[in-house]
């Protein structure tokens, strides 16, 4: 089921944006999924290329053993964080291919910085459904990708 979850999650966050978000997450997602069902074929082959793009993206930034997870140069692999996922999979499916290949080694440099730094650490480590919780990870996240890539 965590796989759907993921899934699930980044459609939302795509299709509705983090300013829709509200707890409980569980009841956000369903509302989500439920409008989900009347979407035309067309919007459907819209999601598919924002996911592939996402993925293609994200595994330009990162190794597959290190996408999504938190970890720091000189940890082992972690499990994937729901929190990084979705942040990660937001401002990928927003980026070209070309773009990201291009801003690798600043994104990766910023994402260690972003993985020392407290704030962010415990944002993405505890309480990660919280609204407000949420939003303020989106917001330093949007920050950082700004500033890389611009």
């Amino acid at each position: 089921m965590r796989d759907e979850e993921l899934a699930l999650r980044f459609f939302a966050f795509y299709v509705h944006g983090i300013e829709s978000y509200r707890t409980p997450q569980k009841h956000w997602l369903n509302d989500v999924a439920k409008k989900g069902r009347r979407y035309s074929d067309d919007k459907i082959e819209e999601l598919y290329i924002a996911w592939t793009t996402a993925i293609d993206v994200s595994l330009l930034w990162f190794s597959p053993m290190e996408c999504f997870r938190r970890q720091t140069a000189t940890s082992r692999p972690k499990p994937i964080n729901r929190a990084l996922f979705d942040l990660t999979m937001a401002s990928a499916a927003k980026v070209g291919r070309e773009h990201a290949s291009t801003a690798r080694a600043r994104l990766r440099a910023r994402y260690r910085q972003l993985l020392e730094d407290e704030e962010f650490g415990d944002l993405i480590g505890r309480a990660v459904d919280h609204t407000k919780r949420t939003k303020r990870r989106f917001t330093i996240w949007q920050q950082t990708i700004e500033q890389v890539l611009s």
